[in-house]
């Protein structure tokens, strides 16, 4: 009778201990599955946290990629742009220095009316709200 009773409290005691391993291990899995709060920063929004009221379904969360609603029309004409680049055309040249963020402008001689051209080739394109300090005008 004693090695029934011996055994029994044995199981009893290997059950608790598989019990209590299940729910350590199920509390563990459990946080490893919930999302943590996420931070995405922007320059012009500080913080943008997960419940925050942005939709970060659309945000890749590997590359940190900021949506385009954040960015201001000039910064939207400017990629647009630099997408664009290498154009040459018979008057001026353009390409992206990704060094300075800037955008080279190469002009023909004679300069003045290049620049003309440039300018007016900026406003049919649009691309006027792209500030001036964005390139460097070279002449030649």
């Amino acid at each position: 009778m004693k090695k029934v009773v011996v055994k029994i409290i044995i199981a009893e005691v290997i059950l608790v201990a598989l019990l209590l391993i299940l729910s350590i291990t199920h509390v563990s899995f459990k946080k490893t599955l919930e999302e943590p709060e996420t931070t995405y920063y922007s320059e012009y929004d500080s913080r943008i946290t997960m419940g925050s009221g942005v939709n970060t379904q659309d945000l890749p969360l590997e590359t940190g990629a900021i949506p385009e609603e954040f960015y201001t029309p000039e910064e939207k004409e400017f990629g647009k742009l630099v997408d664009s680049l290498p154009i040459r055309t018979e008057q001026f040249e353009l390409q992206m220095d990704f060094t300075n963020n800037k955008i080279v402008v190469n002009l023909s001689s004679p300069y003045e009316s290049s620049q003309k051209a440039f300018l007016s080739w900026l406003q049919e394109n649009g691309y006027e709200d792209i500030a001036q300090t964005n390139f460097f005008i070279n002449d030649r």
